[in-house]
């Protein structure tokens, strides 16, 4: 991230949920509180809340993953 800090970052997160959250989840959104110019993407049917620290940083979506992508596909055609 020090590389790239003076540079727009997306973290796009998929389907992280809580089983080790310490892995992707937690230092997603540390990195995103941290770095003025990274946004936070997550997709996550169960959990997609964000802290409230990076809500205005963030974007989520609860949808099914599998008809997020279909419908990217789709409109990428």
């Amino acid at each position: 991230m020090e590389k790239i800090e003076d540079k727009n970052v997306v973290l796009l997160e998929i389907g992280v949920g809580f089983n080790t959250p310490g892995i992707i989840r937690f230092p997603f959104e540390q990195m995103t509180y941290q770095h003025l110019r990274t946004t936070l993407i997550r997709i996550n049917k169960d959990y997609p809340m964000v802290s409230q620290e990076i809500q205005n940083k963030a974007i989520s979506f609860d949808e099914d993953i599998h008809q997020i992508i279909a419908e990217v596909k789709e409109k990428s055609l």
